[in-house]
């Protein structure tokens, strides 16, 4: 890997549904693209009760860039240089979200974020991460935050790059 403008298509997407069930608990999911296939992926209930989406999509973020950075650290320590690497782009489909991170202050409704999710905002000013806006319609991770019907799963499966296996 002596290329350093070699890439392994390098991407992470995340997202969330808002308040989807009795306890008013949002679920949030990320997924991790490398070479074009799902290096690593979580789908969870957060443990806060979220008041907007915009703060639901910005912890969500958080724990994406998290995963961004042991995987950005796995692939360093094993000599990988590619220019996809640092900074790695983080996709979410919330503007809001994007721009309380890419901008210094707070805004009146975002001020109770809790300081432990201001961990995407500083990986961002170190220049670990891109930010970028992606479609919700062809969100990735959308598949990850929701109960999905037959249409909706055949999507989520393609737009992740699984491919069906017959069975022998």
């Amino acid at each position: 890997m002596d290329n350093p403008t070699h890439t392994i298509g390098l991407k992470a997407y995340s997202d969330s549904a808002h308040g989807d069930n009795d306890e008013r608990k949002s679920s949030s999911g990320y997924v991790i693209i490398m070479a074009s296939g799902v290096a690593s992926y979580k789908s969870y209930r957060q443990r806060l009760v979220t008041l907007l989406s915009t703060e639901l999509e910005y912890i969500a973020m958080t724990y994406a860039a998290k995963e961004i950075h042991w995987v950005q650290r796995l692939l360093s320590q094993v000599g990988y240089v590619g220019t996809d690497l640092k900074p790695f782009i983080l996709y979410t489909d919330n503007q809001p979200a994007l721009n309380m991170i890419r901008k210094d202050g707070h805004h009146e409704r975002t001020k109770h974020i809790n300081a432990y999710f201001k961990y995407t905002k500083q990986q961002y000013k170190d220049g670990n991460l891109s930010l970028e806006h992606f479609p919700g319609v062809e969100m990735p991770a959308d598949g990850l935050t929701k109960p999905l019907n037959k249409l909706e799963h055949a999507k989520f499966i393609s737009l992740i790059n699984m491919v069906s296996v017959p069975r022998m």
